[in-house]
């Protein structure tokens, strides 16, 4: 479930959160956008009995930052361009599927992407992407930090070939 709350304060959206993980039997795992207000939200939820790394009735609490690190430090800038690389595989290989959600497919099919002269890949910046198209990738933003290697650590990382194979779902800048 990708969930996005605005205007709420920390308190009631960890409430919420934390009320959906317990009720839930699916869910295993709770990914906090711990920049900014985030922030707030993540101490309340370690705070109430999650914890990092951690498990509380089988739930993994994650801080995801998407500035910083990637684990793949030598092929993406920052750890949010290796999320949505790595969301863009997952599509292209059919491990995932979503319903057809016309913004979150428009989000998801819209942002675009450098690569720097290092050769590391850097996704479009927030901000430059909403100046260009006058809306926030928020809920792509939020499945690509579910699907993230950040969560998936120990994961393989089977990205091979050309850059344009790998980012199935971006568009490349200039």
């Amino acid at each position: 479930m990708v969930w996005r709350r605005k205007g709420a304060d920390t308190q009631e959206v960890a409430g919420r959160i934390k009320a959906i993980a317990e009720d839930d039997k699916v869910v295993v795992s709770v990914v906090v956008d711990v920049v900014g207000v985030g922030a707030g939200v993540y101490d309340r939820l370690r705070e109430a009995g999650f914890y990092r790394g951690g498990t509380r009735a089988n739930i993994r609490l994650t801080a995801f930052n998407g500035g910083g690190l990637a684990q793949r430090k030598d092929r993406y800038v920052n750890a949010v361009s290796e999320a949505w690389v790595e969301l863009g595989r997952r599509f292209r290989e059919a491990e995932m599927q979503i319903d057809n959600n016309q913004p979150l497919l428009a989000q998801l099919s819209s942002r675009k992407y450098t690569i720097e002269g290092d050769r590391r890949i850097r996704l479009e910046p927030k901000e430059q992407y909403k100046k260009r198209t006058g809306r926030s990738p928020d809920e792509a933003d939020a499945l690509a930090m579910a699907f993230s290697p950040l969560m998936y650590p120990a994961m393989e990382h089977p990205l091979s070939g050309s850059y344009s194979k790998e980012l199935g779902l971006l568009e490349r800048l200039g």
